[in-house]
């Protein structure tokens, strides 16, 4: 009967650890969006303030040569109806030009280019592509590297922009402040 107790309490002090550990992959920590260096379609200087929306705002990060960028950007695009004005996709990378091109069809979402490539170190990003939830305020609510295991990306984002009244996945998400 111990041994069965201290199993238990292992196993539920390892899935506590392990929760703990998830929460970093998909929390922003409420942290402000940074300085970032970026350019319009025209070559234009562009700042983080100038990102800054009075709503709820998903700012996407991408790597123009890796093919889940274009993966993630196919995904947003077939469920975008109602939210691409609030959207802003930055593209890093020797390719960011073309990639922007190939999908500016894309109505209403702001393409931006990270020539310098600092986006992802300002943001403490490792990876790419990253989904960044921010709020009224450009406070980082949640961050979601890649595409979630379980459950739609599309819902996801809908649901943070208030949109829809979708359930975000337990696993995979961390509930809007």
């Amino acid at each position: 009967m111990i041994h069965r107790c201290l199993k238990i309490s292992r196993l539920a002090a390892a899935a506590v650890f392990a929760i703990a550990l998830a929460q970093p992959a998909m929390a922003g920590g409420g942290r402000s969006l940074p300085e970032l260096a970026l350019v319009d379609g025209a070559g234009l200087a562009v700042d983080s303030a100038s990102l800054h929306q009075s709503v709820r705002w998903v700012l996407v990060v991408l790597d123009a040569g890796m093919g889940s960028s274009q993966s993630l950007v196919n995904t947003l695009a077939r469920h975008q109806e109602g939210y691409a004005q609030r959207l802003v996709i930055v593209v890093g990378g020797a390719g960011a030009q073309a990639f922007i091109e190939t999908n500016r069809k894309l109505p209403g979402i702001r393409w931006l280019m990270d020539p310098e490539r600092g986006a992802g170190p300002a943001l403490g990003l490792k990876a790419t592509p990253v989904v960044l939830a921010l709020d009224e305020n450009s406070r980082i609510a949640w961050q979601l590297a890649g595409q979630p295991k379980r459950g739609p990306l599309a819902p996801m984002v809908a649901q943070w922009l208030q949109l829809a009244p979708v359930a975000m996945p337990e696993s995979t998400a961390v509930a809007p402040k």
